[in-house]
């Protein structure tokens, strides 16, 4: 078991903070997901991602599991360390270890680590995961776990690699919370779209509803004709509601929208 404490003198990774800054424009839409597994793929070569926060107690609860494939066994894995294996967790002691007050650590788990045979099975073997990375943070009094899970024929993690991540760790966590927070917010049944139109409604009351439902429909990907077709009006009036909608809101990029759209839902009560 490898054990780092965050350096704060340590020189970020630019690659790391690049894929953090994607995955602002995507928080609490469904592209969060794919966009977090994209940037632990690319630096840390592995697509399991799991979330959870610890109570007084220390009993789990499972904020997000992220993965691009093997779900079943992905999600079978996350279900029994969420009701039993939690306990078997050596990386768990540091969940009450004072390093974690306003700091992050990082613990790495190998299967050799794993004395626990149903632990090792469940969790390491059946998801063929060899690595464990978990970055450990403390949030308003309680310790949230952010692991990555990496499939034993890419090898040990890079220490480099270690190092980039947990010193990102505090930023990354937030989002993965502001994420599970935004979309808890919403009934399952909505549309990503009528999420945004929400969002835009409560926040900027001067869109009229033409153009909130322009911008919503921009915001998840559909093209100026698309829209047209959706909202059974012409191209030039769709890039008119695009235009007013724009100039009151101050942008000019669909990126800058999804940016405000991100803003507005992490301030909407």
């Amino acid at each position: 078991m490898l054990v780092i404490e965050n350096d704060p003198g340590t020189r970020p990774s630019a690659d790391f903070a690049d894929g953090i800054a994607s995955l602002i424009n995507d928080v609490g839409t469904s592209r969060f997901e794919d966009s977090l597994a994209a940037v632990s793929g690319s630096l840390l070569q592995c697509y399991q991602i799991t979330a959870f926060a610890f109570s007084a107690d220390h009993l789990p609860r499972p904020l997000g599991l992220f993965a691009r494939d093997r779900d079943k066994e992905v999600r079978k894995a996350a279900k029994r360390y969420e009701t039993v294996h939690w306990k078997q967790d050596p990386s768990n002691f540091f969940l009450r270890d004072k390093r974690t007050n306003g700091k992050s650590l990082a613990v790495v788990l190998s299967k050799k680590d794993i004395d626990d045979a149903d632990f090792l099975d469940d969790c390491y073997v059946g998801p063929d995961v060899g690595h464990r990375l978990s970055l450990i943070s403390d949030f308003e009094g309680r310790p949230v776990k952010l692991s990555f899970h990496r499939r034993e024929r890419y090898g040990d993690f890079d220490h480099m690699a270690i190092e980039g991540v947990l010193n990102h760790a505090r930023p990354l966590i937030s989002l993965v919370l502001k994420h599970v927070d935004i979309t808890n917010r919403f009934c399952s049944d909505k549309s990503e779209q009528q999420i945004f139109e929400e969002v835009l409604e409560t926040r900027y009351p001067e869109l009229t509803r033409r153009e909130r439902a322009v911008c919503g429909l921009i915001a998840i990907g559909m093209s100026s004709e698309a829209i047209a077709l959706t909202l059974g009006i012409s191209i030039n009036t769709v890039l008119t509601f695009r235009r007013r909608a724009y100039s009151r809101l101050n942008i000019s990029t669909q990126n800058e929208l999804l940016r405000i759209l991100y803003r507005a839902c992490a301030h909407w009560a």
